[in-house]
């Protein structure tokens, strides 16, 4: 899908990135009562960390979603690494390409040692993820369930590098 694009968010847009977070958050959490503060805190962090790097994915014109990369991973160890904090593509830009080509192209950005992550119970999460994952590695990735205190749900690994 070639008018989707990546943009990094600037300092001064640090509260549009906050306000779609909130609603990534809420659709997420299904319309359960949820504390964002921490959430705030963390996206504070892309702010101020030179691992942590925020963007807004458009479609056109429209604010489509948002992606956050770090190198913050809770398995993979191996140089460089990569994750992403979060992963939101608003509804009305679902099942358009949007999150492929979003996706796609932030692994392209970052060559490394990828590892995805979904928490337990966000089944659209690691559907999405699977079929992005075997499409973008030709089906060379690995993927298992923790539930530990490093992380609940599944995680998928792979290199592209």
């Amino acid at each position: 899908m070639s008018n989707i694009t990546l943009r990094s968010v600037k300092p001064e847009e640090h509260q549009q990135l906050k306000d779609i977070c909130a609603e990534y958050i809420y659709e997420l959490y299904a319309g359960r009562r949820v504390d964002i503060t921490p959430m705030f805190a963390l996206i504070d962090r892309y702010f101020t960390e030179a691992d942590r790097h925020a963007y807004f994915i458009h479609s056109g014109d429209a604010l489509a979603g948002f992606a956050l990369v770090n190198s913050h991973c809770v398995i993979e160890s191996r140089t460089p690494h990569y994750s992403f904090g979060e992963f939101y593509i608003r509804p009305a830009h679902r099942r358009i390409g949007a999150g492929t080509t979003a996706a796609t192209q932030l692994f392209d950005s970052y060559p490394g040692h990828w590892e995805i992550r979904e928490m337990t119970g966000n089944d659209t999460g690691t559907a999405f993820w699977r079929r992005i994952l075997t499409d973008y590695t030709h089906n060379n990735f690995t993927e298992m369930e923790l539930n530990d205190e490093r992380w609940k749900g599944s995680v998928q690994l792979f290199s592209n590098i």
